[in-house]
């Protein structure tokens, strides 16, 4: 985790925050939704399947996705700033709590080529498309991530939100489609990495059952 005093604007980083299932109100006081936040908090949580809000700091300004009533974009931009303050709170759900930055680049693309890319990411994330589950802003901070060509993007971050789509007949943002859209180039996750290096590891027992076929 990085504190915002070490942040450079030609950085690009990843702040992530917490959703409070009461939205900033006051503790449930009925069972189930004490129920509901007990599973949340100690068990969804913990075993990598919380709710998180994002945004993505790209050249000196902060990007996100939310579903902005009246405007002509889903994705906003403002001028990167603490992110812990009360105006980038105010920016957030309701009752999000700051977790934390990563820094995932130590420089920024050129301001053409980002706006290439955001335009492309704009025809999707529209301010009606917005979805809990199937569009939601850590599908877009994501697909500007791989659009970047970062891989290094956390994957729990929206696990909750791909479980839930499996419940739900719905149209599913493919990020990685976006991405690969938005840049030009064919996008890699890490996800992809792991793969395809798993498949390059061979077990002792598999090296001599290949050589005995050489034979």
């Amino acid at each position: 985790m990085a504190s915002f005093t070490g942040f450079a604007s030609h950085e690009i980083i990843l702040h992530i925050y917490t959703i409070d299932l009461n939205g900033g109100l006051p503790p449930p006081s009925n069972f189930l939704s004490k129920v509901a936040n007990f599973f949340h908090e100690k068990i969804m949580t913990p075993t990598g399947f919380g709710t998180y809000h994002t945004s993505l700091d790209v050249g000196g300004f902060n990007y996100s996705f939310a579903a902005t009533s009246g405007a002509t974009s889903g994705i906003t931009k403002t001028k990167a700033i603490d992110p812990t303050s009360p105006q980038a709170l105010s920016s957030c759900p309701p009752g999000v709590t700051y977790t934390e930055s990563l820094i995932l680049s130590s420089s920024s693309p050129s301001p053409s080529s980002l706006s290439k890319i955001l335009n492309s990411l704009s025809k999707t994330f529209t301010p009606t498309s917005y979805h809990l589950l199937n569009r939601n802003c850590n599908h877009f901070t994501e697909a500007l991530t791989l659009s970047l060509n970062l891989p290094s993007y956390p994957p729990y971050l929206n696990r909750c939100a791909r479980t839930g789509t499996l419940l739900i007949k719905h149209e599913i943002c493919d990020v990685k489609k976006e991405a690969s859209l938005a840049s030009g180039n064919k996008v890699t996750t890490e996800e992809d990495v792991r793969r395809k290096n798993k498949k390059k590891v061979i077990t002792e027992k598999q090296r001599k059952a290949l050589e005995a076929l050489k034979k």
